[in-house]
């Protein structure tokens, strides 16, 4: 032993294989006892017994040179039985033990190793650190060939929450497995993928964050969260979102951010801002990939309501126009509308409103004679604020047009003042234009024919039809109705307004005008109808007449028939013709009935009693004969007829109302003149025959 070693040693610090205490001076009886184990050059044998305890002891290499590794203790077993090693079995270790508080020495820490492997050339072992808990000791931590590992699951931490590692270095490929590969962290090309639900808190601060050179993604569609419903990102930064590169590519099912979180892209050029329930987009917004679309649906505050894009409708938007059913605007008269739908079914557009008020929806159209949009000017007469056209395919386009409604400038518009009128126009056969057929002017006159109103009878109708064909009135009702043409009037002034007329008011007028070389303003004839009398609760006495221009004064009309409120009839002169032109007749022949017939008639006085609709309970006395007495003497001179029974139905009676009449008896009056013209010939003769004799 060399004297510096044995330096080194103080009395009592080795023991002998017996347990016994070498000192000094023994080492120096006997140096060979322990100067092998001190200087490792040959191994010293322990006898399979004993072991030499060292108290407290160096271990000083003196002589060999810096800059080499050197073994200075080596501790060696080879079996005294003779045996090999037995596999995971055998080995050998250093034990460290200190006294307990009864002064007992006990173990409180182990080195081990083990033969895992003792086949010559392929010789493998482990080593096994074990210390004491709770009074046993225990082995904690192996390192063998593959791995440094706990001897138990879940049994020993890596650094402590107060100590920690400052760094980890791992190889490339390295994995980072959590119970068994339920979870697991994978590096690979630059990237760490993620295995299983990652949870994390504090990943990212405010002040560093996670910084990525490729992507942070999951590698399974729709099971990871960004975030939670409690603690949320703030902002997020990103040039791209779903695209190759340097890329967030986010495949969960839930991101959740906070109130107020902007999405800012490439430095404010497009932003997403949420604030009040709502999310601000400032800049473009594309949807689709080269013209294959996809399905939108935005959605508004109220729940339910929402805007539909549905790809399988060809909706699309074209440089501000707005076409659904089909992928490009249709040009149509030489123009291309803005908002065009299509259909091959029934296309419709519908405006609705659901509302408790006297109001529905409303279809705008304006026009500006300014051409920048939200600046004004005023439009002018005759400029057309809107059309309505109606198209059919002629076999070639969609261009020719059937029929038109518009609306236009009529007279001189200014501040709150914007007269109007309504056209309506239709095509007639073979030609390439609508005509205008109708139109509503700006005082409400219907012009039918014509484009503008012209004066009749010194005044300007609110309804004028023009043209050469006559007008009818058809009705065609499964009832006793039919058509009518009602005359009505008020002295109120405005419609609505039920004031009394008074007796000579007119009630209305139907007035037969021609052209004179001038205007068609020259009137021949009117039929006319007025209010004669004292007017009470639903009875308006009236009076019927038929005034005709005069030929020596054409300029003015005469009245020349009437029917009075009693039923009487007036001429100016009693005269009334009826065709008697021989040429107009055929079996002619002499009548003699006279005086004989004229004697045996009866006059009779009386008062109609109001069954009859024609026989008004009047309290007029009138005078006449009885048919049915008549019919015995003369019978040709009556005639049966039908009369309604009570008043007249109204003119729109109500369904299986039916006027009730009856077959009664008339008689022609003026049928007497013949016979009392042979009445007074028969007295002419007698008076004649009487002078004579």
């Amino acid at each position: 032993m060399s004297t510096a070693i044995k330096d080194s040693m103080t009395d009592n610090s080795v023991k002998d294989d017996t347990g016994d205490v070498i000192n000094g001076s023994e080492v120096d009886a006997n140096p060979n006892a322990i100067a092998d184990i001190l200087d490792g050059t040959t191994a010293t044998d322990l006898g399979g017994a004993g072991a030499v305890d060292f108290l407290a002891a160096r271990i000083i290499d003196l002589g060999n040179a810096a800059g080499s590794v050197q073994t200075n203790l080596v501790i060696e077993w080879d079996p005294a039985d003779g045996n090999q090693m037995t596999d995971n079995a055998s080995g050998i270790g250093v034990a460290f033990k200190m006294p307990d508080d009864a002064d007992n020495q006990d173990t409180f820490a182990s080195i081990n190793a083990m033969c895992v492997s003792d086949a010559t050339t392929a010789e493998e072992g482990e080593l096994a650190l074990s210390v004491v808990k709770a009074g046993t000791l225990t082995e904690t931590v192996t390192l063998s060939s593959a791995a440094f590992a706990p001897v138990t699951t879940d049994h020993v931490s890596l650094g402590t929450s107060a100590l920690n590692f400052s760094d980890l270095f791992l190889d490339s490929g390295a994995v980072i497995n959590f119970d068994g590969g339920n979870v697991t962290v994978t590096h690979a090309s630059g990237a760490l993928t993620n295995s299983g639900t990652l949870t994390n808190t504090g990943l990212v601060t405010a002040t560093a964050g996670i910084t990525s050179g490729s992507a942070i993604k999951s590698d399974t569609d729709s099971t990871d969260d960004l975030g939670t419903t409690s603690v949320r990102w703030a902002n997020i930064y990103t040039d791209n979102i779903g695209d190759t590169g340097q890329d967030l590519t986010v495949l969960a099912t839930t991101v959740n951010l906070p109130s107020g979180t902007v999405l800012d892209f490439n430095s404010a050029n497009v932003t997403v801002t949420h604030s009040s329930s709502k999310l601000a987009l400032v800049g473009g917004l594309d949807v689709g990939v080269d013209g294959t679309g996809h399905d939108v649906k935005l959605f508004g505050d109220t729940s339910g309501k929402y805007l539909l894009w549905d790809q399988s409708e060809d909706l699309a938007v074209l440089q501000g126009s707005l076409v659904v059913g089909h992928t490009a605007l249709d040009g149509i008269t030489s123009s291309e509308p803005h908002i065009q739908i299509h259909n091959t079914g029934n296309p419709a557009f519908g405006a609705f409103r659901w509302a408790d008020s006297a109001y529905g929806p409303i279809n705008y159209m304006g026009k500006s004679r300014n051409g920048t949009i939200g600046s004004h000017a005023i439009v002018e007469d005759g400029d057309i604020l809107g059309e309505i056209k109606f198209l059919g395919d002629d076999g070639v386009d969609l261009n020719s047009v059937a029929a038109s409604i518009g609306a236009a400038v009529d007279g001189t518009p200014g501040s709150n003042d914007m007269p109007g009128r309504l056209v309506f126009s239709t095509t007639a056969d073979g030609a390439v234009a609508p005509t205008e057929r109708m139109r509503i002017d700006t005082v409400g006159r219907v012009l039918i024919g014509h484009t503008a109103s012209l004066p009749v009878y010194g005044t300007q109708s609110p309804l004028q039809i023009h043209g050469s064909s006559p007008l009818s009135l058809s009705r065609w009702v499964g009832s006793a109705g039919a058509p009518y043409l009602q005359f009505a009037k008020s002295r109120g002034t405005s419609p609505g307004s039920f004031t009394t007329v008074a007796d000579g008011d007119e009630l209305g007028n139907i007035s037969f005008s021609a052209a004179d070389n001038t205007d068609v303003e020259t009137t021949a004839a009117v039929i006319q109808v007025k209010c004669t009398g004292t007017v009470g609760g639903n009875r308006i006495p009236g009076q019927f007449s038929i005034w005709v221009s005069d030929a020596a004064n054409p300029s003015a009309l005469q009245e020349r028939f009437k029917i009075i409120t009693n039923g009487d009839a007036y001429t100016n002169d009693g005269t009334i013709h009826s065709l008697s032109d021989i040429s107009s007749k055929k079996d002619v022949a002499d009548f003699t009935d006279g005086l004989a017939v004229l004697t045996r008639l009866q006059p009779i006085k009386y008062k109609f009693n109001g069954r009859y609709g024609m026989g008004p309970d009047d309290g007029v006395e009138r005078l006449g004969f009885s048919a049915q007495a008549v019919q015995g003497v003369a019978p040709y001179l009556v005639s049966e007829t039908t009369q309604n029974i009570g008043p007249p139905l109204p003119p729109e009676p109500e369904d299986g109302q039916v006027q009730e009449t009856a077959n009664v008896l008339g008689m022609s009056q003026t049928k007497l003149i013949p016979i009392m013209v042979n009445a007074f010939k028969e007295v002419e003769a007698r008076l004649a025959a009487l002078e004579a004799a």
